[in-house]
């Protein structure tokens, strides 16, 4: 094919569509105008929530890890948690008294000492 083919064939196509397309007639451009430069403060603030907001997936997760580990982190009772030496926990020599509550086993010391917190 040569360039001649190639323009007129373009034509034809082009002729075709507008003479199918004749009757259709855009009527929103009003709409699309205010939507686009919007004049009132209203208008302002809609067209200016109506913007679409693209989060990356990837740092967003790990900033919510990141939040969700230092919450908990923060609201762990460290001084609960803390390694002892095995003399602290057996005070005074006595051997610790061991009971059964619903199944397991506990220290009734610490035991005791968590009822009262959690009860008071």
């Amino acid at each position: 094919m040569n360039d001649f083919d190639l323009y007129s064939e373009r034509r034809a196509v082009k002729q075709r569509l507008e003479d199918e397309l004749a009757d259709v007639r855009f009527k929103g451009e009003e709409h699309v105008i205010r939507q686009t430069h919007p004049t009132s403060l209203r208008s302002r603030l809609s067209a200016f929530l109506n913007k679409e907001l693209e989060i990356p997936v990837k740092p967003a997760g790990v900033l919510c890890a990141t939040l969700l580990a230092s919450a908990f982190l923060l609201w762990l009772p460290f001084d609960e948690l803390a390694i002892r030496h095995p003399s602290e926990i057996q005070q005074n020599n006595k051997p610790r008294e061991l009971i059964h509550i619903g199944g397991n086993i506990y220290d009734k010391s610490l035991y005791e000492r968590m009822v009262n917190k959690y009860e008071n």
